[in-house]
């Protein structure tokens, strides 16, 4: 069984590159490692911790492959409140 990274909420909801990452697969509607690795330059340990902390908050779907997006712009701006404009 696949273990999944757990990190407090609120020190990942400060790193720049977490909040555009999830904004970018909600857009996208592509929550799988290698579209973030293309997407940002990352590689595969840094996308796929930043997939495990989605699937951990509830933003994307367990699983290896097909994984749904379940969280919408407006559910993960609630969430980061102020730190979601640190991408900008």
């Amino acid at each position: 069984m696949q273990k999944i990274k757990t990190v407090d909420i609120h020190e990942i909801f400060k790193d720049k590159d977490f909040i555009s990452a999830v904004k970018c697969v909600i857009e996208n509607k592509n929550a799988s490692t290698a579209f973030l690795q293309r997407k940002f330059h990352w590689g595969y340990a840094k996308a796929a911790d930043y997939i495990d902390y989605m699937i951990n908050f509830g933003y994307v779907s367990n699983g290896v492959s097909n994984r749904k997006v379940l969280a919408t712009i407006d559910v993960f701006k609630t969430d980061a409140k102020e730190n979601f404009y640190l991408d900008v």
